[in-house]
């Protein structure tokens, strides 16, 4: 086995504690220290395994006619193991060699706070590369999460039965608040909410061990785990400081963070400065209506999965310390004391998603300069609107999102149509115009309002004046600072671990942010106002862009023909007129019985002989005439004469232009 120098900088005191314990004189104690390392400096695992089967040997007589074997139990070998790869590797050539030598004679059983291909993973070895090892452990015990939450209930949780009715009573009073509790808005099943699980998990509410133990199953290290020992030790512990309290009463989250804060201190997870800077935080951050560390301690341990929803409405439900907790005020107080964390630098806030986060050390730094970055930017809105601009043509003003900036109108064919953002020219020339002001634009809408109106319905604009976003400015500049402070040199040229992942860290939240607000951009101009043909509409954006696009320019292009065509009409009036006097004169009628007649007459040759047969025939000629006079004159509908005389126009644009040829 490797050598372990470490405790060459304890030699005085192991010498000195060698002499007390055996009771002999500090240079006794040096020479057997001494001796003891000059004969085990080659201790190697063949020299173990052998030493160990000379000691089978020589146990042989003693219990024929029965093989000798010798059980060594490793306790907490997880720990040991560690991250280090050399000790996974002792422990392989260890096994290997008492397994070649021993034959089955020498047996190991070793515990662990993990499965044996998780403690390999860690060391960043796979299992499959460490041959037998796997094989050479063939019984596995494994203990599931389930199995865990069982032993604590049954050994910590377990209540009296005379207990059990006022926990049976307390639920059935408060079962929907329970409920309410229990909501975490997550996409994983941690429990079921019911009596059973409610009295059985009592003071913890039934998600939150399911969940504490899913937190500690995916920290970085191997001090913590949801291990029946890690879990029976923070029940206990919760359940002492719980002891003197009032039913009713149920552990938050910040309590359990309590139980193990002495593992929290080391390297592998907070550390001691950040434990420091957690307890220092409630007096450093004064007055907040929710003591800052309690907020810290909770927003620290969700952080460990992704799942878990960091917002203010969860963590009130996480932090809640009695039943009738008033969530809707504990969620406002939490926000209010999140947003003072925020100015302080403990925390950052994802703008996109609305979800916070615990920063360390190397956060706090890059979140400092941001911060900084974003007050030097002050009140005005270049930057930002430079940047709004740059988004919405990248991001919504594109061929896909309007139609290829074309519509179709009736049987007249494709209406081209061009855009222009805050006077800046987007796309080529077209037969209608659309000009859109962005949401910073702050433009002139008395002209626009003016000019609408001058135009009328000869206008060939259409004004789109974008909604308002009270936080697109705030999400602009952050947008602005997440780009251009990670690239200064004291971060870019800084490639140490922990900053290289702080620095993916904020790029992956400059990602989702830029999506975010070029989505809210899309919304601002999906809820905005149109001004066109001397009409306003405000959109209520139940359609997307092309859809809106469509609509209006159709009805720009539909009037603006209506009155290109006007001359037409007159011929469509006349036509009219005489169809109104042919039916007014009950003309149709007689229209009807020189049908019925024509038809008689065709039915019935003999009526054209005779001495009358000569005006039978003169009559039919003349009905024939009249036939044909009057199917020229159809008889249809206003608006189906209209669509017959110039086609192509929709509906509701021959609605609107009957009602102004009626006018």
């Amino acid at each position: 086995m490797t050598d372990r120098l470490e405790h060459g900088f304890y030699l005085d005191e192991t010498v000195s504690a060698l002499a007390a314990a055996l009771g002999r004189p500090i240079a006794s104690a040096r020479d057997m220290l001494t001796t003891y390392q000059r004969d085990h400096a080659r201790v190697s695992p063949e020299n173990f395994a052998r030493e160990l089967v000379d000691y089978l040997r020589s146990c042989a007589t003693e219990v024929k006619p029965r093989e000798p074997h010798i059980i060594f139990v490793i306790d907490e070998m997880g720990q040991f193991i560690a991250d280090s790869s050399d000790r996974i590797h002792e422990l392989q050539a260890i096994i290997e060699q008492a397994g070649a030598q021993g034959r089955g004679r020498i047996w190991f059983l070793c515990t662990s706070q993990e499965a044996l291909d998780q403690v390999v993973d860690r060391t960043g070895i796979k299992l499959s590369a460490l041959g037998k090892l796997d094989a050479r452990f063939s019984v596995k015990i494994p203990l599931t999460g389930e199995d865990v939450r069982r032993v604590v209930q049954d050994r910590l949780l377990r209540k009296k039965e005379v207990a059990l009715p006022a926990l049976h009573r307390l639920y059935a009073a408060r079962e929907g608040v329970i409920e309410d509790l229990c909501a975490l808005r997550l996409d994983h099943k941690l429990a079921t909410i019911d009596q059973q699980s409610f009295t059985a998990a009592y003071p913890f509410l039934p998600p939150t061990f399911p969940l504490v133990q899913e937190l500690f199953n995916n920290m970085r290290g191997y001090k913590l785990s949801g291990s029946e020992r890690s879990m029976i030790g923070l029940a206990q512990g919760t359940l002492q400081d719980l002891a003197d309290r009032t039913l009713g009463v149920i552990a938050p989250l910040d309590l359990i963070f309590d139980q193990v804060i002495d593992e929290l201190s080391t390297a592998d997870y907070l550390g001691t400065t950040g434990v420091k800077s957690i307890r220092e935080s409630d007096g450093r951050i004064p007055d907040t209506p929710v003591p800052p560390s309690r907020v810290l301690k909770a927003l620290w341990l969700i952080s460990r999965v992704e799942w878990v929803p960091r917002t203010p409405e969860v963590l009130a439900r996480l932090l809640a310390e009695h039943i009738d907790t008033d969530l809707a005020k504990l969620r406002d107080d939490i926000q209010e004391t999140l947003d003072r964390l925020q100015k302080a630098g403990l925390v950052g806030r994802d703008e996109a998603t609305g979800q916070y986060k615990y920063l360390n050390e190397k956060e706090r730094g890059i979140e400092e300069d941001i911060v900084a970055f974003i007050q030097d930017l002050g009140s005005g809105i270049g930057v930002a609107k430079r940047r709004a601009t740059d988004l919405l043509k990248q991001r919504v003003l594109t061929r896909a999102k309007w139609g290829e900036f074309k519509i179709t109108l009736g049987k007249s064919g494709l209406i081209p149509f061009s855009l222009t953002l805050d006077d800046e020219t987007i796309t080529s020339p077209g037969e209608i115009v659309i000009r859109l002001s962005s949401p910073l634009a702050n433009p002139e809408i008395e002209a626009i309002e003016q000019e609408n109106m001058a135009r009328g319905t000869k206008g060939r604009v259409i004004w789109w004046v974008a909604g308002e976003d009270t936080t697109l400015l705030d999400k602009l500049k952050r947008l602005e600072a997440l780009e251009k402070v990670p690239e200064r040199p004291k971060w870019k040229n800084d490639r140490s671990d922990e900053t290289l992942r702080t620095l993916k860290e904020k790029d992956k939240e400059r990602a989702g942010l830029e999506a975010h607000v070029a989505g809210l951009l899309e919304s601002c101009l999906r809820n905005g106002r149109l001004y066109y043909a001397g009409e306003v509409t405000d959109l209520d954006s139940k359609k997307d862009i092309k859809g809106i696009a469509a609509d209006f320019v159709t009805t720009v292009a539909g009037v603006r023909q209506f009155r290109e065509d006007r001359s037409s009409w007159k011929e469509v009036a006349d036509f009219l007129a005489a169809y109104d006097q042919f039916v007014e004169h009950k003309r149709d009628e007689a229209y009807r019985t020189y049908v019925a007649i024509l038809d008689y007459a065709r039915a019935c040759p003999s009526l054209f002989h005779g001495v009358e047969g000569g005006r039978a025939q003169n009559a039919l000629t003349e009905l024939n005439a009249d036939l044909v006079q009057a199917s020229e004159r159809r008889k249809i509908s206003k608006l189906q004469a209209l669509r017959t005389a110039i086609p192509g126009y929709r509906e509701g644009i021959l609605e609107h232009c009957d009602r102004e040829w009626v006018e």
